[in-house]
């Protein structure tokens, strides 16, 4: 019946029927799909692993000596190297006190749906101490934050950061998990200012809780430097878009304008790009919104706003930058002794920069400019008498304009060559950087304590 060439699209109808068939159960899973893959596997994990299986069905103090053991085995294989069998095993430990658990028996015939799991957070029996319902707590936020070491080692940094978060839950003021979550959004090829200021408040926080922790010090002064350095805490996350926003001014040669137009272009281009992707970010959001995906929709709908905030400032301050550096043209042009380059430019524009007249017509708009008054010639209207014409006026100011000239010239030199407080100041800093720089490890050590290649901050518990 379905032999020959109806077969192919027979096959076809069976592999769209599975698409659609798939489509359907995603929309009646979003919130399972929410979650992250370590947490997901907890249901798995409870139905296949005899150890946790069981180690549900104990006591609490039973079920505490169990996990614990269990997390003994993921320890033993992170020593070995062996992250994902490290982290299986904390996973096993993990499923024992916080789990996903499906409430009817035929769920895996249905497939997996929202309205068939529950999360089940362990926190002690009714005749459980204090101090057992404390170590169950205490161990989630180990295994958690366990967890998020073996993915950071094998450089998972998103699974490590959503780690972090779980192990937050239960202890938000644990300082390896706030450490860790902020290496790992440094760490992140994709980091941008929200990753990058989200790791700056974890080691801030980390800092005032363990304000002698080696590490979590260490790593906040060479962010904050980092940072200091840039100016821009959003640089990364938007491929650099506000080191981008140079003027490109016309120079001397021929060569150096077209490599500037050329610079240009790819910046042009690559901020083209940028913003395209943010617009992604907004048509994902709205898409997901109409398929009742609002988790997944919310976190978009915040990378577009943080993104839209980067531009606008990048915006406001790019133009601001263009109007200083128009006002540092007009500032630094000498109309009464002008050079080759303005007279070149002048003419272009029907002006001849070489008629006396002219000069100091264009030196009185210049003035005008300065001082914030129109540019439109009050002769025009009868005020006042104009400069233009005045072929005498022009050669007393250009006479008194080369004596102030020679007179900077004799200052400059003069400043030069004298031991001024300046000069030494800035000697004394040069010579301080390079001793700085010769002898950095040293302080280092010094200031931080010794450190080791292996950072505590970055092992199991």
């Amino acid at each position: 019946m379905f032999g020959g060439n109806s077969g192919g699209g027979f096959n076809e109808l069976l592999q769209e029927a599975a698409k659609i068939k798939g489509a359907q159960m995603a929309t009646m899973r979003t919130e399972f799909d929410s979650w992250p893959s370590f947490f997901q596997n907890t249901l798995f994990h409870g139905q296949s692993i005899d150890i946790v299986k069981e180690g549900r069905k104990l006591s609490c103090k039973e079920r505490l000596e169990s996990a614990n053991k269990v997390k003994d085995e993921g320890t033993a294989f992170f020593k070995k190297l062996d992250f994902n069998s490290a982290c299986t095993k904390y996973e096993y430990a993990i499923a024992m006190v916080h789990y996903v658990y499906p409430n009817r028996d035929d769920w895996k015939k249905r497939g997996i749906k929202d309205e068939d799991m529950e999360t089940v957070d362990y926190i002690g029996d009714k005749d459980s101490s204090k101090e057992d319902r404390d170590a169950i707590k205490s161990l989630k936020t180990k295994l958690y934050t366990n967890i998020a070491t073996c993915h950071f080692q094998s450089k998972n940094w998103a699974l490590s950061v959503r780690a972090c978060n779980y192990a937050l839950r239960f202890n938000e003021n644990n300082v390896k998990a706030l450490y860790r979550r902020a290496m790992s959004n440094i760490k992140s090829p994709s980091a941008g200012g929200v990753e990058i200021n989200s790791a700056l408040d974890d080691l801030k926080k980390a800092y005032k809780l363990e304000p002698d922790n080696v590490s979590v010090k260490r790593e906040l002064l060479r962010l904050k430097k980092t940072l200091k350095k840039q100016k821009l805490t959003d640089k990364s996350n938007y491929s650099g878009l506000f080191e981008r926003g140079e003027i490109c001014l016309d120079e001397t040669t021929e060569k150096r304008i077209q490599r500037k137009q050329v610079k240009s272009q790819q910046i042009a281009n690559e901020n083209n790009a940028v913003l395209e992707q943010i617009q992604m970010w907004k048509r994902q959001a709205e898409a997901l919104e109409k398929d009742g995906k609002t988790k997944e929709a919310d976190a978009l709908w915040e990378k577009y706003y943080d993104a839209m905030k980067v531009v606008e400032k990048f915006n406001a301050e790019n133009a601001k930058r263009k109007e200083d550096v128009e006002q540092r043209k007009v500032e630094n042009m000498n109309f009464l002794n002008p050079s080759e380059e303005m007279i070149q430019d002048a003419k272009k524009n029907g002006i001849d920069l070489t008629d006396p007249a002219i000069q100091s017509y264009m030196a009185e708009l210049q003035n005008r400019k300065m001082n914030g008054e129109s540019l439109e010639s009050d002769f025009l209207d009868g005020k006042k008498e104009n400069t233009l014409g005045k072929a005498k006026d022009w050669k007393q100011k250009a006479k008194k304009n080369t004596r102030m000239d020679d007179d900077d010239e004799n200052n400059a030199m003069n400043t030069s060559i004298l031991p001024s407080g300046r000069m030494f100041s800035f000697w004394f800093i040069i010579f301080f950087a390079i001793f700085l720089g010769r002898y950095y490890k040293m302080f280092s050590i010094l200031i931080f304590g010794k450190q080791d290649d292996d950072d505590e901050m970055l092992t199991v518990e």
